[in-house]
């Protein structure tokens, strides 16, 4: 093994650990965040925008941030940016008992927060032959640490401690950054021409084929999903009656389901192509939300949330994007997507806030059911495959 193969290996080790970290900050605020907003007095519709908040501020800013990233030929910098905002946001929940500051904060923050997410998909994904497989690994890393922050934020909750749980979270994303700032060694990025941020240049980006479709799928899917996982955790504690400790053991099983289907699903995007498996994801949000619509015991709810479907998802759309970009455009791409993701993230729970309260949380789960299927039946007419899928090794006889 070559110095500079060693080298981006424990860069790669020190990369998981430090996003592990990170992502318990994750785990506790999107497990409990709109729980707590309730509980402060906040109406569906505010319980609605602890999603499109940070969503919509990553729609607006997603696209630029990758383009710094790129300008820069810098990936480091900019997920340094974003973790340590997120370090800072959450420590701030500790101190404040309102929702409307707590709202404020938190979209100001994600302002921020925003710079590393196109920053990490791009470094992930530099080698686009094995794309899939490292997004899957992405996501598996970070899978580990939600579920670090859902189970021990769902005990701190359920006996009074709310602020502990954002303490722990703040000071791991700190610790998260430490180790990733001091141990990183990022490689330089190669054949990079990218210029100032232009709305030339996204247009050139989002003109490429393949990538358009790939976003609208995303936008689809995500006005969906998040029409109602806005609204889960008011919907198993408080409609339906369930425990913080229920919320939080389903959503740290989830992602640790989600750590162990992750890398199969992604070596599975590069096996059989990123297609399929993005059409199987719709399908299997669908059934699942039709499933919601007919069950009311909490923790068979619960339970159905533990299916690791997001996996299906993410890997699939961005690995086309992947796909279809350049090295030194793929920040670009990456913040295009993003900005589709955050759109439908936005605009979901906004939906979702506004059916749950003029009629009831169920149409919210009928509405995110024909969207899923509306996004697989566009996928199967127009998303297209940017490579061919890696067929499977032969086995020695």
């Amino acid at each position: 093994m070559s110095i500079i193969e060693e080298t981006a290996r424990r860069s790669g080790q020190v990369l998981n650990v430090s996003l592990v970290l990170v992502w318990v900050a994750n785990g506790v605020l999107g497990t409990f965040l709109a729980l707590y907003v309730s509980e402060l007095g906040g109406s569906l519709l505010e319980v609605s925008l602890v999603a499109a908040l940070p969503n919509l501020a990553a729609l607006m800013t997603s696209a630029p941030w990758g383009s710094l990233s790129d300008r820069f030929d810098s990936r480091k910098l900019f997920i340094i940016i974003g973790n340590a905002s997120l370090g800072v946001t959450i420590l701030a929940f500790a101190f404040l008992r309102e929702a409307v500051p707590l709202l404020s904060i938190y979209g100001v923050g994600s302002i921020f927060i925003a710079a590393s997410v196109p920053a990490l998909s791009a470094y992930v994904t530099t080698s686009s032959s094995s794309s899939g497989r490292s997004l899957g690994t992405l996501l598996a890393v970070q899978s580990l640490g939600w579920a670090v922050g859902s189970l021990a934020g769902g005990f701190l909750y359920e006996s009074g401690r709310i602020q502990w749980a954002f303490w722990m979270g703040g000071l791991a994303s700190f610790l998260g950054c430490i180790v990733f700032g001091l141990w990183f060694k990022e490689p330089p990025l190669r054949h990079n021409n990218a210029g100032k941020p232009s709305i030339g240049g996204y247009l050139r980006v989002m003109s490429t084929r393949g990538v358009l479709p790939a976003c609208i799928v995303g936008l689809i899917l995500m006005v969906g999903v998040n029409a109602f996982s806005a609204l889960f955790s008011v919907y198993l504690v408080i409609v339906l009656t369930g425990s913080k400790v229920l919320l939080g053991e389903s959503m740290a099983l989830s992602a640790v389901l989600g750590a162990i289907v992750s890398p199969f699903v992604g070596r599975l995007n590069d096996r059989i192509g990123r297609k399929p498996v993005l059409i199987l994801g719709g399908v299997i949000y669908s059934a699942f939300f039709l499933a919601i619509v007919f069950l009311a015991n909490p923790t068979i709810v619960a339970i159905l949330w533990i299916l690791p479907v997001y996996p299906f998802v993410y890997t699939s759309l961005s690995a086309l994007i992947s796909d279809f970009t350049s090295v030194s455009e793929r920040g670009v791409g990456m913040g295009i997507l993003n900005a589709s993701l955050s759109l439908g993230r936005v605009v979901g729970p906004l939906i979702g806030g506004i059916i749950a309260t003029v009629w009831d949380i169920q149409e919210v789960a009928v509405t995110a059911m024909l969207l899923g299927l509306a996004a697989s039946l566009y996928s199967a007419f127009f998303i297209v495959e940017g490579r061919t899928p890696i067929p499977s090794s032969p086995r020695p006889s």
